[in-house]
């Protein structure tokens, strides 16, 4: 299970980084399909026009069929991921007092939510000072002692 999800997950950014090889090999073999259909359409007594034209209608519209294999090998998620953070970034580049007011926002929001404790954090911190009291006699604790024993 594991490794069948590795297997996919590296084909897919394999895929990512030699997507213009795997495009030309798609298109050379769509071609060479093509050409099978229009050279057995001539046989049958068609003209090559009309044999070409046959043939693509019965073999389909070409970037469809070529959208269709890049999903499935998977690159066309990536690069609809890669493509769109290419394009927020163009955007924010654009505009770089709004960039720099959402920037400061959130910085702001996460290292106002990450530095305040939480309420079962302290929850917790204060049974395990408790039960850490209770057990030694003493009513006067140091913060070391309690880090030391902690440990």
């Amino acid at each position: 299970m594991t490794m069948d999800f590795l297997r996919v997950a590296f084909r897919r950014v394999k895929a990512l980084f030699s997507g213009e090889i795997l495009d030309r090999d798609m298109d050379k073999e769509m071609r060479v399909h093509l050409d099978l259909l229009v050279e057995e359409y001539e046989c049958a007594g068609m003209s090559p026009e009309e044999a070409r034209r046959a043939a693509s209608r019965r073999f389909g519209n070409l970037l469809r069929i070529k959208e269709r294999g890049r999903d499935i090998r998977g690159a066309g998620i990536l690069e609809d991921i890669l493509r769109d953070a290419l394009y927020a970034v163009r955007n924010l580049r654009r505009t770089p007092a709004f960039t720099s007011t959402v920037v400061l926002t959130l910085a702001i929001g996460i290292g106002a939510n990450t530095s305040r404790p939480h309420k079962p954090s302290q929850e917790i911190l204060h049974k395990f000072f408790l039960s850490f009291r209770s057990q030694n006699s003493s009513s006067c604790l140091s913060a070391r002692s309690m880090l030391i024993t902690w440990k």
